[in-house]
């Protein structure tokens, strides 16, 4: 291990961490795993990016922290402080089996089908927890709309045939969203299967590093409704599943036009990532996947939401 890693990762935890190891990377940042006070704990070292990105993970951390202590249904997690400069947050570590495993398990189904539920219940508390009546929604929204529309639209071949006017619908989407008067909160942004762990019942999430705190709940509603559409489920185990979440969402989560924005949102989101950014063999299955619930002609017919 690299002393001056271990050295930043102990100034974010207020002590030297114990038997570090890495456990996964990416292009964005590094993740290793030790032990804090006798206790495990995970360290996130950020590659690029704005220095409030561990500020930001760490904020979140601590707002779903003031939820679950108060949920017997979650799993607790504690942010252990920061090194700002260093791109570092360390942060207690939350056990168990990703539900995006378990999901595919048989034996598991009925613990998934909670766990959903318990997931449409933290949205409420999430809500509860950090809603700012008088703040607007955060930009990035209507900029990542705009963004992934337009890599659509320029898609070589398909993008004027499949994707027509898709920068013009944007900003019409955008505008219907501005124009509507609602509370903003919080939101995870990376809301799916894969940051949620199972362990002895009770559910944890993970992976703060994306959250808005000007957001909306139908941001991870949607989200979660994609991220369950792209997986090799059956269908009424799929339906099940939703209807647990949306169960326990409740009525009245969002607007018709919220609810359409973040659609849009999370469906050109899905298509960029594994069509225009993808690479062959995850683009065959991306061009597959894409004639059923993510097609460039599928609009929000109906609600998602109840």
């Amino acid at each position: 291990m690299d002393a001056r890693l271990a050295e930043e990762f102990g100034r974010a935890a207020g002590e030297a961490p114990r038997d570090l190891a890495p456990i996964a990377e990416n292009a964005y940042c590094r993740i290793y795993r030790g032990t804090v006070g006798g206790a495990p704990a995970v360290f996130k070292k950020y590659l690029q990016g704005d220095p409030d990105l561990p500020l930001n993970e760490a904020a979140g951390i601590e707002l779903h922290h003031r939820v679950a202590e108060r949920d017997p249904r979650l799993l607790d997690g504690r942010a252990l402080g920061t090194d700002a400069e260093a791109r570092v947050v360390a942060m207690t570590f939350v056990p168990g089996k990703r539900l995006s495993d378990a999901i595919r398990s048989p034996a598991a189904r009925a613990d998934c089908v909670a766990a959903m539920a318990a997931l449409g219940g933290v949205l409420h508390a999430w809500r509860a927890e950090s809603t700012a009546p008088e703040a607007v929604p955060d930009p990035f929204h209507f900029e990542y709309l705009r963004y992934t529309s337009e890599k659509l639209a320029r898609f070589r071949l398909l993008g004027r045939a499949l994707f027509p006017g898709a920068v013009e619908e944007s900003e019409e989407l955008a505008a219907s969203v501005r124009g509507v008067r609602l509370p903003v909160s919080f939101a995870h942004g990376d809301f799916v299967p894969r940051n949620v762990h199972l362990d002895g019942g009770r559910v944890g999430i993970i992976d703060f590093a994306n959250s808005l705190r000007r957001s909306h709940p139908a941001n991870d509603a949607l989200n979660l409704w994609f991220a369950l559409q792209s997986m090799r489920i059956d269908a009424p185990f799929r339906a099940e599943l939703w209807g647990a979440f949306a169960a326990a969402v409740g009525p009245g989560l969002a607007p018709e036009g919220v609810e359409r924005f973040f659609f849009e949102y999370h469906r050109r989101r899905w298509l960029m990532l594994n069509i225009v950014d993808a690479g062959p063999a995850r683009r065959l299955r991306g061009l597959a996947a894409a004639r059923g619930f993510a097609a460039p002609w599928k609009r929000l017919g109906g609600r998602l939401l109840p």
